[in-house]
């Protein structure tokens, strides 16, 4: 059961990222026969992992803003936003603990 839950929210972030796009590599047309788009896949795997001890919306600011600082040595406009994002996310489930 834990690990469906670790998918299902690796998937909603992995999602979040590609919408927001805040590096700018989803490309306005994405080919239906090549599948789904993974180009922030690792990045959400780091993120994901990260939430465990994510409190607030702040901490979640925080993992995103260091994730991508690390993976492309920029902190790209629209990263609160997607923090905002996940949080709503994980939120619920805080708040029931």
């Amino acid at each position: 059961m834990r690990r469906a839950r670790y998918d299902a929210l690796y998937d909603e972030v992995a999602a979040i990222l590609e919408r927001h796009d805040p590096m700018g590599l989803v490309p306005d047309e994405i080919d239906p026969e090549f599948g789904p788009f993974d180009e922030y896949d690792p990045e959400a795997t780091v993120i994901v992992t990260g939430l465990g001890g994510a409190a607030s919306p702040q901490d979640v600011m925080r993992i995103v803003h260091e994730v991508f600082a690390e993976w492309f040595g920029e902190e790209p406009p629209g990263l609160d936003t997607v923090a905002v994002e996940v949080w709503a996310l994980i939120e619920p489930s805080r708040r029931a603990s």
